[in-house]
């Protein structure tokens, strides 16, 4: 699994516990939490990525794929769990 901050920074690969098996359906969930972005497969947590800059903590929710990828989404959903508001500058 790889993450990154859309060329502000390199790429970081992640090693995942178990192999993701091709041509299966898999539950990936993702949480945000103030600086902190916890990601989840199978319901087994797979990265925990701190520090997490201002731009990634609200906002949109996208899929992306790379190069010739191809992927199929089920039933995406997205939960709000707090309301977000934005701070004075």
């Amino acid at each position: 699994m790889l993450h990154s901050h859309y060329f502000q920074e390199p790429v970081t690969e992640v090693d995942l516990v178990s192999p993701v098996e091709l041509y299966q359906w898999h539950k990936v969930c993702f949480d945000v939490s103030g600086n902190t972005l916890k990601t989840w497969i199978d319901d087994q947590l797979v990265d925990e990525w701190t520090e997490l800059p201002p731009v990634y903590r609200c906002g949109k929710v996208g899929f992306r794929l790379w190069g010739r990828e191809c992927t199929l989404y089920q039933n995406p959903r997205v939960m709000l769990t707090k309301k977000w508001v934005p701070r004075e500058e």
